[in-house]
């Protein structure tokens, strides 16, 4: 497994807003035995640090670590989990005129989003969690699978938006209260990961089927809004509709 973290910040000097991050990223060392790095990237309005622990399963070469950048060094990508489709939908973006420079799945999700968007999300079958941020527009995107497998937390204020696969170090910094709701549902029904709940109060985990979108609006505030990307009940209502259809015309 790998781990993420990072801070997109429109008030807040990139030195301290760095040194949590490589906090983080070290407190998340047992995600990572292969290479871990941070990046900065600062903006017009906002500022992002970003860093990456690395687990090598697909490509061992340097030029798959994380962050990872497009071609274009439109988008950086930090990415946990594995897209178990992405020799298909790679094949199927080289058709289209995409090129490749490494093995890695990372480097499918970056050029999926190039050619289709945030829509790309509805492609991949496997268990992920990431963050994207397109760095043209300025806007700071997190992703989480259908189920739930990899985990993804973060935090919002009115000018600053953490995130990471783990909470600890975040949590201390904010000076967070434990969840108890967390805690006694995890006891009683032995389920501890539900819906946004985290193990702190005001820490949210990123919910299953949904991305979080980052942006910077007037005044220097962090504007943010939760979609769901994959819906299964429109999706099992549309398989029944073609089924049906397909059996009226034969």
């Amino acid at each position: 497994m790998c781990g993420v973290a990072g801070i997109y910040s429109t008030k807040c000097r990139i030195d301290k807003t760095r040194n949590l991050v490589e906090e983080t990223i070290e407190s998340q060392y047992r995600r990572r035995p292969d290479h871990q790095a941070i990046h900065t990237i600062a903006g017009e309005r906002a500022n992002l640090v970003v860093g990456a622990n690395r687990l090598s399963i697909i490509d061992f070469s340097p030029e798959a670590n994380q962050p990872m950048w497009d071609n274009e060094r439109r988008y950086c990508l930090v990415f946990n989990g594995e897209i178990y489709n992405y020799v298909e939908l790679r094949k199927e973006l080289v058709a289209l005129g995409h090129s490749f420079s490494t093995r890695r799945d990372s480097e499918v999700i970056l050029e999926s989003f190039k050619e289709w968007g945030v829509r790309a999300a509805e492609r991949f079958n496997g268990m992920f969690a990431f963050a994207l941020f397109n760095n043209s527009e300025e806007c700071l995107y997190l992703f989480r699978d259908r189920f739930g497998v990899k985990p993804i937390y973060y935090f919002v204020d009115h000018n600053k938006l953490y995130f990471a696969s783990t909470c600890r170090v975040i949590a201390r910094h904010l000076r967070l209260e434990p969840n108890l709701d967390y805690v006694a549902r995890g006891l009683r029904l032995w389920v501890y990961d539900y819906g946004e709940l985290s193990p702190f109060v005001g820490l949210k985990a990123l919910k299953p089927t949904h991305y979080l979108k980052a942006k910077v609006k007037e005044a220097g505030k962090l504007e943010t809004q939760l979609n769901a990307y994959y819906r299964l009940d429109e999706r099992v209502d549309a398989l029944t509709d073609s089924c049906t259809l397909a059996s009226t015309t034969t």
